[in-house]
């Protein structure tokens, strides 16, 4: 998301019905401030400084869509006011689109539209990474990571993605959208057994915000007979996450 300072200023001569008047017809323009904005503070919309390209007819009406879809003008507000205000309940990219109606017969409009960035005020997710892990020699590493949240769901935030860093040199050698991660026994095989390593998830959410936590896991050698309950409950581990 673009980052703006100041009034941000929209101009377009989008005429939706032919001018009577030789000289055109009304011209949209608006200004929105602050831009780029936070989840549910209220930004200010000023079309004031719209115009009628005929010195002899004038603007008579300003229609508003807040979340404009470039293919449906939705009336928001419609008023004889040029400023109305507005905030915008979650983070994203908004289009705002204004609609301008002169006093002719028939009535000409204009439309202009501005793309509002409500990025501002996230906060980085948390990081859970679970553990400590026990895995038996010969087996897959079940990294469970769902402990962790983002505070801002409510707001349209999520986390996107999770890293998990293994062999602890601060790179992270494993990525997903799940945080549910499966390290694979040959990757494993070369540990110390019955030492614990350190691992470490790093999870990221939709605003680009991270942080990380650390555990350990540690590889052991499995007593007879315990191979096919660790199967199961690996098994139905995973099924409950897809579930």
């Amino acid at each position: 998301m673009g980052q703006s300072i100041g009034w941000a200023m929209c101009l377009c001569a989008l005429v939706g019905v032919p001018a009577i008047a030789n000289d055109g017809g009304p011209v949209a323009v608006f200004l929105g401030l602050p831009n780029p904005a936070a989840p549910g503070q209220v930004v200010m919309f000023d079309g004031s400084a719209s115009y009628h390209e005929d010195p002899l007819m004038g603007i008579v009406t300003w229609e508003w869509d807040f979340d404009y879809d470039s293919l449906h003008f939705d009336v928001d507000h419609s008023g004889l006011e040029a400023e109305v205000s507005h905030a915008f309940d979650t983070f994203g990219d908004f289009t705002v689109a204004l609609k301008v109606w002169d006093d002719g017969e028939p009535a000409a409009w204009g439309l202009a539209q501005l793309t509002i960035d409500v990025s501002l005020g996230n906060n980085s997710p948390t990081a859970d990474a679970g553990g400590p892990y026990t895995v038996f020699a010969g087996n897959d590493l079940l990294i469970d990571a769902s402990g962790s949240f983002d505070p801002d769901a409510a707001l349209g935030d999520a986390i996107v993605q999770y890293e998990f860093d293994v062999n602890g040199d601060g790179l992270y050698e494993y990525s997903t959208s799940e945080p549910i991660c499966a390290v694979p026994w040959d990757d494993l095989s070369g540990y110390t057994q019955d030492t614990p390593h350190l691992l470490d998830v790093r999870v990221t959410d939709s605003m680009g915000a991270s942080t990380s936590d650390a555990t350990t896991f540690t590889v052991v050698v499995p007593e007879p007979g315990t191979l096919g309950m660790l199967a199961l409950t690996a098994v139905a581990l995973l099924r409950r996450r897809r579930g």
